[in-house]
Parts: structure tokens; sequence; C-alpha cells
């Protein structure tokens, strides 16, 4: 592998990694298809920009969740279709379903993953009888955490784990 003059490995390396988790998230763990709608949390941070641009890649229409303005113009300017801010609406679910026309999302992101927005994601996906969630939480020691739900599992795939964990890693070798 190459890089070009000037660009030094370790940039190289975090830009790669930026780019990878989102799309691998959003096309085998999310699986976001064409006209999906597509909850983001955490939508305005340094991961979350790039994962809804790669939700938007894969076809879908995003729905971004994050604190404040500012996080949510960012995620705005990079493609998201319809923002909500968790400031002022802590109780964010009854939004997403009423911009879903009560229906939910299809996939749900959360990059914030708290024992909080893990909840209202599932919630978000709509009718409790109409989904199978299947969960990514990933990461070590609550610093960087991902969870995905599904409404229903895509026909001709197989259905993941109910849940899954990855353990955190031994931060002393």
């Amino acid at each position: 592998c190459r890089l070009p003059p000037g660009l030094p490995y370790l940039d190289a390396a975090i830009a790669a990694d930026a780019i990878c988790t989102p799309l691998h998230v959003c096309r085998a763990e999310a699986q976001v298809g064409p006209g999906e709608d597509v909850l983001v949390v955490g939508a305005g941070g340094g991961v979350g920009v790039h994962m809804v641009q790669m939700a938007r890649l894969c076809g879908g229409r995003v729905l971004a969740v994050d604190l404040g303005a500012e996080k949510l113009a960012m995620a705005k300017e990079v493609g998201a279709d319809s923002v909500i801010d968790a400031a002022a609406t802590p109780e964010w679910v009854p939004e997403v379903l009423t911009r879903t026309e009560g229906r939910g999302v299809d996939a749900a992101i959360d990059l914030v993953a708290t024992s909080v927005t893990l909840p209202m994601c599932l919630a978000a996906l709509g009718r409790a009888d109409d989904h199978r969630p299947g969960y990514l939480r990933a990461g070590g020691e609550d610093l960087a955490r991902t969870a995905v739900a599904r409404r229903r599992p895509l026909p001709g795939l197989p259905r993941r784990r109910a849940h899954h964990r990855v353990p955190p890693r031994d931060r002393r070798r």
C-alpha cells in the first residue's frame, strides 16, 4: 500500500478507521438498503458524520439525533434528511415515530449506546411485534460503543444472534 506523499501513516490509519467502521456498520450490521429510514444517534460527532454519509450512500433516509444545534447542523450538512435535538426533546422516540408516520425506523445505529439511548433506539423501531432486533455492542470500558438494531431481518440473509458483545480489551498489555 502506498500513501500519498506527505501523508503520515498515523493520519492514514485514522482516516481509514473513521470510514471503514461506518461502512461495516451500515452494510454488514444495520444492512441499510434503499429507501429505508435509518436513525443515527450521536450523528454530529466525529464518527457520526461518517455514519450519516455511509447510511445515505447505502440509500437510507437518515434521521439524526444529537445534542445541540451545532452538532445537528453538521449532521444536516453531511446529509441527514431530518434532525432532532435531544437536548430540547429528551424523549425523542415519539418524534421519530411522528416523522416516520408511525412506522418507526428500519434500522437504528446508536453511537452513544447508554442505558438511556439503547431502549429508546429499540422503541424507535416501531411496533414491538414487528421486529426481532439484532444488536451489536462493541468497544471497551464504556468508551467507544456502537449499538445496531433492525426492525426485521432482510429476506435471504442469515439471522444474527439476538445479542452479541465484544469484550473490552485488556489495556495493560
